[in-house]
């Protein structure tokens, strides 16, 4: 029994060794963990000086970092070192952003208190004795001598204060590592923010300019909260530091902005363009307040702020993601990653999560798993407009090569059809005159004809006219015209008829070409009845069974024998067109027994 006890305290006293509060700093090569033997006092009215501080009860520090949260307080910390190492120590406060630091020595003689240094981000950089992000202290305790240190620390910010103590040597050696890791973080960041603006310029989308403006305003935040940005952007304009939180307020702002752009939130959740300004009003409200005497208030609000934009994000992407968008299950997945973090570092700073090396570094780990793996949505992004871009690109050339074959038919159709019937009425003109002084009485017959010639080139001309305009490309529209021909038609022949249409194809689209050959075959096969059939009743269907569009025009006519059939009726054409259709003409007619004209050609409505 009496064994374990001596093995209990020898492995206890290895490294720290308290005695009475005092810290015994045996021989090691990295830290000392002094947490245990610091005391602490705080200072409410923030007036105490050393001497009055001395007099003060001190408790115990029970955290393992010291962390006060969002405090107006002074902390006083009291801790009493024994230096058993051949080295001389240093003191580091590896908390970057604290207003004030003054580093007090007291022997333990009746020598008087001395000032060590004094430090904070409002101290210009150049002027500290150590130019490092973090807060570095000569302790000034020689080997085997013992001293009592009263740390006066004071912030608007979050005060955290984790205290390290070591050689010098160590804080090298620890420091480099650090600042490689750092610069490949800050790296990354500048490199994704760059690529973004990048990518906004190249699509033109205020989407990236604002996930620009985000990793922007992140990383700017970051270099702030390490101690990089006051040491190489404004070293000695020590005024700037009181408008930092603009950093942290600006990272929400277009955080939230990028996130409705990229998942199209408002499009799919309009409610949400309310619920975001309700929740951007208290950000810019605190950043606000930072700038008054209520800056504690305003950190507060703002920390209070960024935490509700943060859970409003995460359940955001799970909605959007619910709703199928499959980009918005990807970000959501993503985008947890860098929420937890955030909120992580949010209850560390206001104290309701211990403070250390994981819940400080929180935001950074996150947020640099998060601009990679987001860098992978951007890339579906990007090739999901790509492949947009190209069946744009496809639709135009394919539009142009329609055009072409448009224009082809045009000048087919104005050599063959038109050309041939105005050259008939130049030559029928040619003759009327010839005849005007020799038999003026056969001239009417010739201005009959040059009039009937001349209708037939206005219709034509009409049909051209219209496949071109391309408010009339749809199927309706087509029914449409197909019902006022048979009507001026068969109504002025007296003859009925019935016109029936599938009414799923009101809205489908047909092509110029497509329409155009469509129509005529119509329309020569209902010219066809009412010049030849001599029919009383004409049924007209247009359907669509399975992939086919079918065309039916059928009479109760006196028919005719197909092996015997005239070919100056439009037959042939209508074959030809049929065929330009990729389709089948067929025909079905009997002496006495009526005929139906069928047209079947491939056909499918859309998804």
């Amino acid at each position: 029994m009496k064994f374990s006890v001596w093995l209990i305290l020898f492995w206890y006293t290895l490294e720290v060794v308290h005695a009475q509060s005092t810290a015994v700093l045996k021989d090691k090569k990295d830290f000392f963990d002094i947490t245990p033997s610091i005391e602490v006092y705080e200072d409410t009215t923030t007036q105490l000086t050393i001497d009055e501080v001395q007099k003060k009860q001190f408790v115990v520090n029970t955290q393992k970092i010291v962390n006060f949260g969002v405090s107006k307080s002074v902390i006083w910390l009291r801790f009493t070192l024994q230096n058993q190492t051949p080295d001389n120590l240093f003191l580091e406060i590896s908390e970057p952003v604290i207003d004030s630091i003054t580093l007090y020595k007291t022997a333990n003689t009746a020598e008087p208190h001395s000032v060590i240094t004094r430090s904070g981000i409002y101290t210009p950089f150049l002027n500290r004795v150590f130019q490092t992000n973090f807060f570095l202290f000569d302790l000034d305790l020689p080997p085997q001598q013992t001293n009592t240190y009263y740390l006066r620390v004071q912030n608007s910010l979050p005060l955290v204060i984790p205290v390290k103590v070591a050689s010098l040597h160590t804080f090298f050696e620890y420091n480099h590592t650090n600042d490689l890791i750092q610069g490949m973080y800050f790296g990354l960041m500048l490199a994704v923010a760059i690529f973004n603006l990048y990518v906004s310029y190249l699509f033109g989308s205020r989407t990236y300019v604002y996930y620009f403006l985000y990793v922007l305003f992140f990383t700017a935040f970051f270099s702030y909260q390490k101690g990089l940005a006051h040491e190489y952007l404004w070293p000695d304009a020590v005024w700037f530091n009181r408008y930092t939180s603009f950093f942290i307020t600006g990272t929400f702002v277009f955080a939230i902005l990028f996130v409705h752009g990229f998942l199209y939130v408002e499009y799919r959740l309009p409610v949400t363009r309310w619920i975001k300004w309700a929740l951007l009003t208290p950000v810019i409200a605190g950043f606000i307040l930072t700038l008054t005497p209520l800056r504690s208030e305003g950190i507060t609000l703002l920390h209070g702020a960024a935490l509700a934009i943060t859970i409003y994000l995460f359940f955001l992407g799970i909605v959007i993601g619910y709703k199928g968008y499959k980009l918005g299950i990807f970000f959501t997945a993503i985008w947890s990653l860098l929420l937890i973090s955030a909120a992580i570092f949010v209850l560390q700073l206001s104290n309701i999560l211990p403070s250390n090396h994981i819940t400080r570094n929180a935001m950074q780990i996150g947020s640099a798993l998060e601009v990679i793996l987001l860098s992978f949505a951007i890339a579906f992004q990007i090739n999901k407009y790509r492949r947009e871009n190209e069946a744009a690109q496809n639709e135009v050339i394919k539009h142009l090569k329609m055009n072409e074959q448009m224009r082809s038919r045009i000048a087919r159709d104005l050599h063959d059809d038109i050309g041939s019937t105005l050259s008939s009425i130049a030559i029928l003109s040619q003759v009327a005159q010839d005849r005007l002084q020799q038999r003026p009485e056969s001239v009417k017959e010739l201005i009959e004809k040059i009039s009937s010639s001349s209708l037939k080139v206005q219709d034509a001309m009409s049909d051209i006219v219209w496949t071109t305009r391309p408010d009339k490309n749809s199927f309706g529209s087509i029914t449409l015209r197909m019902q006022e021909f048979t009507a001026q038609v068969f109504e002025t022949q007296e003859i009925e008829y019935s016109f029936h249409i599938d009414s799923t194809l009101v809205n489908f689209t047909f092509s110029p070409e497509y329409q155009y050959d469509f129509y005529l075959i119509f329309k020569e096969a209902v010219n066809n009845v009412a010049k030849y059939a001599k029919a009383q009743q004409v049924t007209i269907s247009i359907q669509q069974r399975n992939e086919e569009l079918i065309l039916s025009v059928s009479d109760n006519g006196i028919g005719f024998d197909l092996q015997n059939i005239h070919k100056g009726n439009g037959l042939d054409n209508m074959q030809r067109r049929s065929r330009n259709l990729g389709g089948d003409l067929h025909i079905e007619t009997y002496p006495a027994k009526g005929t139906t004209i069928k047209l079947i050609i491939p056909f499918s409505l859309p998804d």
